[in-house]
């Protein structure tokens, strides 16, 4: 697992265990904690969909690529509420409910894997 240089803390790079972690917090702490690394997962996959998505040369195909765009702005929204929720939580001023973000999450990690099977699918020849 990847290491971020500023904290020291494994990045988690599945969203889906982020969105675990944050359902699970209990007290102030692991919430701070679990928000930081849904903030780095995003961060993750914000960087990926970039490389795929970025000006030039888009490795993705023309159907998926407005896909993945949707998914991008969905990911760069998240990342908002985790850094507000963040912020909020160390602060001690009611943050977002992090089952809502976490359920979030899952929705749009769903889609993300929804969009990398049709991505395959279209570079095995099957796709439309």
């Amino acid at each position: 697992m990847p290491i971020d240089d500023d904290s020291k803390r494994p990045v988690r790079e599945s969203i889906l265990a982020v969105a675990a972690q944050l359902e699970a917090a209990a007290g102030l702490t692991s919430a701070v904690g679990a928000l930081r690394d849904g903030a780095a997962a995003i961060e993750h996959h914000l960087d990926t969909l970039a490389k795929e998505t970025g000006s030039g040369a888009s490795r993705l195909s023309p159907r998926i690529l407005p896909v993945a765009r949707v998914i991008q702005e969905r990911l760069r929204a998240l990342l908002v509420r985790c850094w507000e929720a963040e912020r909020a939580s160390r602060e001690g001023s009611g943050a977002e409910d992090l089952r809502v973000i976490a359920s979030d999450l899952r929705d749009v990690a769903s889609d993300d894997m929804a969009m990398v099977f049709d991505s395959l699918s279209d570079l095995g020849g099957e796709g439309d």
